[in-house]
């Protein structure tokens, strides 16, 4: 009984992966069957070309600048049109809106933004060195 079960499980693993592959195997006939000069692909590797001719397993590409390189038939991933454009919001830079005050207030409020938890600005939280500490206490001697 048990070994039924698993020669339908075997026979029924083995017809889905045969219909997978035979769909995979359809799509990329499709594909190939579309790629005709003048038409653009992207390349496993990322590569956008336009295609400029086909010849049985060698597809020659041309790039922007008109270059053409020679790819093996099976590295075309997919026909794509690339996207060239420009995304502005992104490319902008970010400008600061909020208003400033050119009174004395203002930089105190800046002052205080900057320093941290213990109350100290970033320079007062640098630690001395010993040589510094001598100088220190000697000045508050003298």
């Amino acid at each position: 009984m048990l070994i039924a079960l698993a020669v339908v499980a075997i026979v029924f693993i083995r017809r889905s992966g045969s219909k997978q592959v035979e769909r995979i195997r359809q799509q990329q006939e499709e594909m190939r069957s579309s790629l005709r000069p003048g038409t653009w692909v992207r390349t496993t590797s990322g590569f956008f070309g336009k295609i400029v001719e086909v010849t049985g397993e060698v597809v020659t590409l041309s790039n922007l600048t008109g270059e053409e390189t020679l790819w093996d038939i099976r590295v075309v991933a997919e026909v794509k049109e690339p996207n060239f454009g420009i995304i502005a919001e992104e490319s902008s830079p970010v400008v600061d809106s909020s208003p400033k005050s050119d009174s004395a207030d203002a930089g105190e409020e800046r002052e205080s933004e900057e320093s941290d938890a213990t109350g100290m600005t970033p320079h007062e939280a640098v630690p001395e060195s010993d040589e510094e500490k001598a100088d220190n206490e000697d000045s508050k001697q003298g």
